[in-house]
């Protein structure tokens, strides 16, 4: 049975997210099951091989502000989301007419979900200068005496940030 799945939405995860509940865009709305006069509907949402029962509700009155409720956060803890980690919600359709959610979690490769100001700012202090990262600098002849005969050859130079590397490493980046 064929199956297409659809992205819905994808969120980069704050605070609130982790702790409360997932704020989803209004505009996923008619991708979610009917929430007929209800403020709240029960969605299936898939992650790897488990599936999760999850409530969406909205708001009774004015803006209607959907978001992922009961059941949300027991996924979270489950998956030990953190903040900055990033969710991609999938409708997947069947031919028969059903429907299921599938999420996809992508935590930082660095591990560090949360980066400060003071973080940024150092990073850009250490820098070096506004140095090429790697330039050739002209090579100087070296003469060399082997079995009374002078040989003379020049070695390639070059710079890599700040260091000067010579030989066949350095033969390996020129070329």
């Amino acid at each position: 049975m064929a199956v297409q799945a659809t992205m819905m939405f994808c969120k980069k995860l704050t605070y609130t997210d982790i702790n409360k509940r997932l704020a989803i865009p209004t505009k996923i709305l008619p991708s979610l099951p009917g929430f007929n006069r209800s403020h709240a509907v029960k969605i299936q949402l898939m992650h790897r091989t488990k599936i999760w029962s999850i409530d969406c509700t909205v708001r009774k009155q004015g803006y209607t502000k959907p978001v992922f409720s009961r059941g949300w956060r027991k996924f979270v803890v489950h998956n030990k989301l953190k903040i900055g980690d990033r969710v991609t919600i999938y409708k997947v359709q069947h031919q028969d007419g059903s429907s299921h959610y599938r999420v996809e979690v992508e935590k930082p490769a660095a591990g560090n979900h949360e980066v400060d100001e003071t973080t940024v700012t150092r990073h850009r202090r250490e820098q070096l200068p506004n140095a090429p990262m790697i330039s050739m600098l002209a090579s100087v002849p070296i003469n060399t005496l082997v079995d009374d005969h002078v040989i003379i050859t020049k070695p390639p130079v070059c710079r890599i940030f700040g260091t000067n590397i010579s030989g066949e490493a350095c033969c390996k980046i020129s070329t």
